[in-house]
């Protein structure tokens, strides 16, 4: 009776069960009560129960086929899922190796912080005495800008645009922290693009985890309805015994249907075929492992939901340091700036400190030199006075010697020539001055395009003698290296000699023993062979070397006469041009000299019109002093040398 509950309740569990009574469709008929009809129908009976035996046997070898199929369909997933838990695995051990590497770039991370910070302390402290030096020197320049307004005069200089004095923007010190501050921004970028790297992976590593819980998820189904089958080989073993005792059942019910034919109702007791007992083993141990895999997931998405609470605040940290980088990058560059600022008004305070303490010196000196003017002023008013005093007796008695010398001139001016002469005269000898002043410009201009030729020539002389030189060094390089040559091939010679002798010795012992062993000739003429040929060499190389030497000579010779020729050519054309500037001089000299014979003749010829238009009365002081102010208004008057002329 248990085994019939346990068939019944067998289909609830198992899908693929069918009970074997479902088999039996159509019921024979009951035996006829006739004793002669008893053999018929038990010879009936065993057909029935073989046919139905073999229809078994195909039924439960379709089960054992439909198991074992199923066996191995779950061993291919268990295979699938213990591959991809393995990937899982080495994910995971890549995961934790670039957590380490979070962990050491996060400690890399924090010591350079920590150098920004005591970096960012030792700038407050250089801008703090930076500061109390600028108090200093305020304090100074206002000192002596109270010294300067004491001496300060009215200064004529000061309406002139000042120099500009450059200023010291950067030292040593901010340029090595500037390229500091560089290498951390370098390195700073390197870090974000390492952390822009690693939020690319964990960001795939989590669309691969979220597509496979997806397919767990998805899965979860037809795993809980497929977890009832365990390993391969239990599933045989279990269908093995359910099979030996199927036919012990069957035997057993075969001979008590023998012995009790009447009480027979033409049924078969199926009740010991696939227990429950028998499969719940193998339902058990497949649950089992289905149920140790599911728990193997889950810690490794626990584990990779630490992983990744982990990495999110490894990133949180790394977005923190990073923003407190910033922050003291733009710290640094404020301090920087004010650093800079430090110095710019701290060179501002020096340059006005220098400027006040020149100015004041330039007040000092220029009152000496204004009580020196002064005093040199007063000196030459009372010369001047003096020079004048003189100069009015002489004038005096130049009137007085004029009045009787003005009956002599109106004599000779009858027999002297005219003024119109004389004033055509001295246009004639102004044109001729501004012929001479336009030669002399055109001259200049001739002899200046000379200069630059000669100046030219002179830059590609000294060009050619520049590259004659070089290829002087060349060609003694080249003579160094022939030398060095000719040192090998004497080394050389020596080595032919020395092998000359080895082969003339093993000539000899070759001979010697040919006299004593005349048959064998092939040494001899082996070694004779050898002689030859190095005695060939040697020629050869004597000769190579000797034209070799004789070429570098020539180069040699060749290259001191090019040079000597070049010097020789430099100077011709320096003593060309110093005879060119020299002939050059000599006519500016002689122009000069004409003009100022000229301008004496001017000179003379107007003094004597102005003499002439003197009138004998009492207006001869007044004439004396304008004719003195002629002369010193006409004075300075000289002749200055310029590009277009004398002026």
């Amino acid at each position: 009776m248990s085994q019939q509950k346990a068939l019944e309740n067998l289909p609830d569990d198992n899908t693929l069960y069918e009970d074997p009574k479902d088999l039996i469709v159509n019921r024979p008929a009951k035996p006829p009560r006739k004793r002669n009809m008893h053999a018929n129908s038990g010879k009936e009976a065993k057909v029935l129960l073989k046919e139905q035996k073999k229809k078994l046997g195909k039924k439960y070898e379709g089960l054992i086929t439909a198991l074992m199929d199923r066996c191995e369909e779950n061993v291919v997933a268990i295979s699938e899922k213990d591959a991809h838990i393995a990937k899982l695995k080495e994910k995971l051990k890549a995961v934790l190796e670039y957590n380490k590497l979070f962990a050491g770039e996060n400690d890399r991370l924090k010591c350079e912080h920590a150098t920004l910070v005591k970096y960012a302390e030792e700038c407050k402290r250089v801008i703090k005495e930076e500061r109390e030096r600028n108090a200093d020197l305020q304090s100074k320049c206002k000192n002596l800008q109270e010294r300067v307004k004491q001496f300060e005069i009215p200064d004529k200089e000061q309406s002139e645009p000042s120099t500009a004095i450059p200023l010291v923007e950067v030292c040593m010190n901010c340029s090595s922290r500037q390229i500091v501050l560089n290498q951390v921004r370098e390195q700073n970028s390197r870090l974000q693009k390492d952390m822009q790297a690693l939020k690319d992976v964990l960001y795939r590593l989590n669309v691969q985890l979220s597509r496979y819980q997806e397919k767990l998820r998805s899965n979860a189904p037809t795993l809980s309805t497929d977890n009832k089958a365990t390993d391969k080989y239990e599933c045989l073993d279990s269908l093995i015994r359910l099979d030996h005792r199927r036919e012990s059942g069957t035997e057993d019910s075969a001979a008590k249907k023998e012995s009790h034919e009447e009480s027979h109702t033409k049924l078969v007791d199926l009740s010991g075929l696939l227990s429950a007992q028998a499969l719940a083993p193998l339902f058990d141990a497949y649950q089992e492992n289905l149920q140790e895999k599911d728990n193997l997931i889950l810690d490794y998405e626990k584990q990779f939901e630490n992983i990744n609470k982990k990495s999110k605040q490894v990133i949180s940290e790394n977005k923190s340091l990073s923003d407190k980088v910033e922050a003291l990058e733009n710290e640094l560059q404020h301090v920087r700036q004010s650093y800079k600022r430090i110095i710019v008004e701290k060179e501002t305070t020096d340059i006005e400190n220098s400027t006040l303490t020149e100015r004041a010196e330039r007040a000092e000196s220029k009152l000496k030199e204004v009580y020196e003017l002064y005093e040199d002023k007063i000196a030459a008013m009372m010369r001047d006075y003096e020079t004048v005093h003189r100069e009015y007796f002489a004038v005096k008695n130049a009137l007085e010697a004029s009045a009787g010398k003005i009956s002599q001139l109106d004599a000779m001016r009858a027999r002297t020539v005219p003024a119109d002469l004389h004033e055509r005269r001295l246009d004639h000898c102004k044109r001729l001055l501004e012929e001479l002043k336009h030669q002399y410009s055109m001259e200049n201009e001739r002899k200046t395009e000379q200069l630059k030729k000669l100046q030219e020539d002179f830059r590609s002389t000294q060009e050619k003698y520049n590259k004659i030189c070089q290829e002087h060094e060349a060609v003694k390089e080249e003579l160094r290296t022939a030398l060095k040559n000719v040192k090998l091939y004497r080394r050389a010679a020596v080595i032919f000699r020395h092998r000359a002798r080895t082969a003339a010795a093993t000539a000899t012992r070759v001979r010697r023993s040919v006299r004593t062993k005349r048959t064998n000739n092939e040494p001899l003429r082996h070694a004779l062979y050898a002689l030859d040929r190095i005695k060939n060499e040697i020629k050869t190389v004597k000769s190579r070397a000797y034209t070799s030497l004789e070429e570098l000579e020539r180069r040699i010779v060749e290259q001191e006469r090019r040079a000597a020729h070049a010097q020789a050519e430099y100077r011709r054309e320096l003593e060309r041009a110093s005879l060119a500037l020299e002939h050059k001089e000599g006519i500016i000299r002689s122009l000069i000299d004409k003009v100022a014979d000229v301008e004496e003749v001017r000179l003379s010829q107007t003094n004597t019109h102005r003499l002439q238009g003197i009138v004998m009365d009492s207006s001869s002081e007044s004439a004396s002093t304008k004719e003195k102010e002629k002369k010193e208004s006409k004075a300075p008057v000289k002749l200055v040398p310029v590009s277009s002329g004398y002026f």
